[in-house]
């Protein structure tokens, strides 16, 4: 197994393609397949495919082997699922943000991040609620996609320039957004939304174009916000958890035998609790170190509390009534993540989120034991 970085893989991905188009499952070598993400190395979600390849290598003694391109070096972001579903890669990880038109329902699911804020309990609920229900799973299969694994950021906040120490702060003020839900919970504050990258947030703080941006806390030192930012507000905003971190090409999925099948699933469970695990750690390490850079945490008043519940009650009424992404009824969908939400919240009580090992033995226990291996996915 081993990643790129870099623009080398384009011609071979044409070649790729077209064989897939004419319904082949074709190796790069002898037994090395193409994986795909945007996201770079280095990133928690950009590592989970390098890590999650070289388990299956070793688990299946080379039998399977993916040649794991990050950054984008293979497909764009926007270019994630549709690459996935022609076959210029054999996995995947993408985010469902970028092709609402084609995943509906599970964009239904990710207005539903201001159920919770913790992050563990969303990746492993919408990881349950995909593999397990039959609307979400014709969905997966209408892409020619077999879903494996999600995950989940930790809770989105406000980073700011300024003291956002209360509700009036963000009155007026210019907020990055990843877009959807967040977008409109800043126009319910009085805020602005703005939707740009995350690639520049650093360039908008430090220019004075956004006055805050919603992310995680290792924002902060991931993409040196620090630097351009004063303060964060704890209140929490919900987490990204839509698209997929584990997912395969259709074909090549039904070409493999059922043991291999079975090895694909049972390594996803170490590869999501290891991805979280770290993510989670990343965060509480980050705020450590934001601190000693001289940014300001502010505990959510009671005021900021309030308007978050009035805008997620309203927000989830709004949806349930039908309409969004051209769904019209999406309560099936949406009983049955609140559903897996409550029961992961109560299944995780007293879990240390940095045993990754433990986590991994409730998933399979909880979810992988449930799968049959030999109809999952299969067409």
């Amino acid at each position: 197994m081993k990643y790129i970085l870099g623009q080398s893989a384009l011609s071979k991905s044409m070649v790729v393609a077209l064989a897939m188009a004419a319904g082949f499952a074709v190796p790069v070598g002898a037994d090395t397949y193409t994986a795909n993400t945007f996201l770079p190395p280095n990133h928690p979600q950009g590592k989970v495919l390098i890590d999650y390849a070289e388990d299956v290598r070793e688990a299946t003694g080379g039998k399977v082997d993916f040649e794991v391109f990050t950054g984008g070096s293979l497909l764009p972001p926007r270019e994630g699922l549709q690459g996935l579903s022609d076959g210029v890669a054999q996995l995947g990880y993408f985010a469902g943000t970028y092709t609402p038109n084609e995943l509906p329902l599970t964009n239904v699911l990710s207005n539903l991040a201001f159920n919770t804020s913790d992050m563990m309990v969303a990746a492993l609920a919408y990881t349950e609620v995909n593999l397990t229900n039959e609307l979400l799973q014709k969905e997966w299969a209408d892409n020619n996609i077999v879903f494996v694994s999600g995950h989940s950021t930790d809770s989105y906040l406000m980073i700011c320039r300024g003291q956002a120490d209360n509700l009036a702060f963000f009155e007026g003020k210019k907020i990055r957004t990843p877009g959807g839900l967040w977008s409109r919970f800043a126009e319910s504050v009085g805020a602005i939304p703005v939707n740009v990258p995350a690639s520049e947030m650093y360039t908008g703080l430090e220019r004075g174009l956004l006055d805050c941006v919603n992310n995680e806390v290792v924002a902060l030192k991931d993409r040196s916000l620090w630097d351009v930012t004063d303060s964060v507000n704890l209140a929490p905003l919900g987490t990204y958890f839509v698209g997929a971190a584990i997912a395969f090409n259709s074909p090549f999925w039904n070409g493999l035998d059922a043991e291999t099948r079975s090895i694909l699933l049972d390594e996803s469970a170490s590869a999501l609790t290891r991805m979280e695990a770290g993510a989670f750690a990343g965060n509480v390490a980050a705020r450590g170190e934001a601190e000693v850079e001289g940014i300001t945490f502010h505990e959510p008043n009671e005021e900021i509390m309030n308007a978050i519940e009035a805008f997620r009650a309203a927000d989830l009424a709004e949806l349930l009534a039908g309409g969004r992404y051209d769904v019209a009824d999406p309560k099936p969908v949406v009983d049955a993540y609140l559903e897996a939400a409550q029961r992961w919240t109560e299944l995780l009580e007293g879990v240390d989120y940095a045993d990754e090992v433990a986590l991994a033995e409730i998933v399979r226990k909880e979810i992988l034991s449930k799968i049959d291996v030999e109809a999952y996915g299969m067409r």
